[in-house]
């Protein structure tokens, strides 16, 4: 029961909103309880038991370190511990048989079958970030277990996110909102946005996507690297517009959840890009990750040592020690593979460099006085970042590392220019009317998206127009859905991406 399914659209959905507005409002939020439990009970079954265990944890860990701040690193281990076992023991397992392999010739570890629960990696990071935010008395400690166990287990947010904070969402949650018909309709909006970036493009790319990356080698740099940017923009529309999907659900009830994308492609650097991508797991490495360690005694001690011998290379010392435990914890977040280790380190190097030729740089650009061409540097900008974006979704993609380098040598040393008109890119799954459908949906995305951009309000400026104009371009966008939407022949259905994460 996906949120783009028929299912959660047009029965749980409808369901949830009928039973919280017939009940009294300081009872609501059980309505919201009892349908996040049972959506949930819905995809993982028995599994439910790790939400609820991780629950009671994080409850009395609350409670605990508001009484006593030292059990903090404890308390955090223990709601670690499932996170850390179920998802990443083969991973350690398999490489320590590697190691003693060549070593010893053994191979001790045993590895095991892992079904892993829904969400774990979402709802752990929102149960640490509520334990941390105690600790700094930012929050009093949940005295209802109902209201923590509603805060871990939302369902618009249990599958993809946001990460949220109890600080900026609890008191959301409990308030109980009447669902006006305004909030309604804004909610219903956002919600078919979401399904029109899913599934007219993100899923019909997925075709072309899947029969290159798992056949790859029966393709040339060309083909490589038109699958790598359909990646970029597959894995873009799906996710932010599953967050459209999920914001727009918390909008009906009332509920404002934290935006988890900024128009990330018109990013002029990778950490632009960052800051505007996937901004809830950005903002949380960022607060409970980069600002304790790059605070903490011994990183301070040692960058003001570098410091005093030479400025910039101690701010360079400090950036380092503090993104080195972001970038990896952001890579391994994503799973327990090599290639997203590599991924994490692939920003982190980048960012670095960065701002470690960022004097070099400046003076380069003070010498070729791009400032006198600000609109083509500026486009300059953005298209180096999306190509060292697409290098990066491609390795992140791939099944493993040693795959991803294959695929980027392939991409480097066998370009073909002409599959791009010998019709080689209409054997993969698309057909001209689906490139055509791909082309007109990106196209409408991007002069959106451009609107935004430039401090347009798009959602205000629809809302404004008179009724009859305004309800043609809800139909249209609807219409498009169900007429162009990636399903029926041909077509598999596409988990959500971020799910699996």
């Amino acid at each position: 029961m996906a949120y783009h399914t028929t299912l959660y659209l047009f029965l749980f959905l409808p369901a949830a909103i009928i039973a919280y507005q017939l009940m009294p409002v300081k009872y609501r939020w059980y309505v919201l309880l009892l349908f996040s439990y049972y959506f949930y009970y819905c995809i993982s079954g028995t599994l439910i038991i790790y939400i609820m265990a991780a629950t009671i944890t994080t409850y009395l860990s609350g409670i605990l370190i508001e009484k006593k701040k030292g059990f903090l690193i404890f308390c955090i281990l223990l709601v670690l511990e499932n996170l850390v076992y179920m998802k990443y023991y083969n991973f350690f397992a398999a490489n320590g048989n590697r190691i003693f392999s060549f070593i010893l010739s053994e191979q001790p570890f045993s590895l095991k079958s892992m079904i892993m629960p829904l969400g774990i990696s979402f709802y752990t990071l929102s149960a640490i970030g509520y334990l941390i935010d105690i600790y700094y008395k930012k929050i009093s400690a949940e005295r209802h277990i109902g209201k923590l166990a509603l805060f871990l287990s939302f369902f618009p947010t249990i599958m993809e996110g946001p990460i949220c904070r109890y600080g900026e969402l609890g008191k959301n949650l409990f308030t109980g909102h009447s669902i006006s018909m305004e909030r309604l309709a804004a909610g219903i909006q956002r919600i078919f946005w979401g399904l029109f970036k899913k599934m007219l493009v993100a899923d019909r790319l997925n075709v072309l996507v899947k029969t290159v990356y798992d056949g790859y080698q029966n393709y040339d740099g060309t083909v490589i690297g038109v699958a790598a940017i359909a990646y970029t923009i597959q894995l873009y529309m799906e996710f932010s517009g599953c967050m459209d999907i999920v914001i727009g659900t918390g909008e009906i009830f009332g509920i404002t959840l934290p935006e988890n994308f900024r128009r990330p492609f018109f990013s002029k650097t990778v950490s632009e890009f960052w800051r505007r991508w996937h901004i809830s797991l950005g903002s949380w490495l960022k607060e409970y990750v980069f600002y304790p360690i790059s605070m903490c005694g011994p990183v301070r001690k040692l960058s003001k040592t570098v410091r005093k011998r030479n400025r910039h290379w101690g701010e360079v010392t400090a950036a380092a020690l503090g993104l080195f435990p972001v970038w990896f914890c952001n890579g391994i977040w994503h799973g327990p593979r090599w290639s997203y280790i590599f991924y994490g380190f692939y920003y982190f190097t980048l960012i670095l460099l960065s701002i470690a030729l960022r004097p070099w740089s400046d003076k380069m650009r003070s010498i070729l006085r791009l400032e006198r061409h600000p609109v083509i540097y500026e486009l300059f900008q953005i298209g180096r970042t999306c190509l060292l974006v697409v290098i990066g979704e491609l390795f992140f993609r791939a099944e493993g590392l040693r795959i991803g380098l294959n695929m980027f040598m392939r991409l480097l040393t066998q370009f073909q220019p002409s599959s791009f008109w010998n019709g080689t890119l209409l054997t993969l799954g698309l057909d001209r009317w689906d490139f055509m459908i791909i082309g007109a949906a990106l196209a409408f995305v991007f002069f959106v998206s451009m609107a935004e951009e430039r401090g347009r309000n798009v959602r205000q400026d629809i809302k404004m127009l008179p009724l009859p104009l305004r309800w043609s371009i809800y139909y249209s966008v609807m219409l498009a859905v169900c007429l162009f939407g990636a399903y029926g022949v041909g077509y598999m259905p596409v988990e959500l991406i971020y799910a699996n994460f």
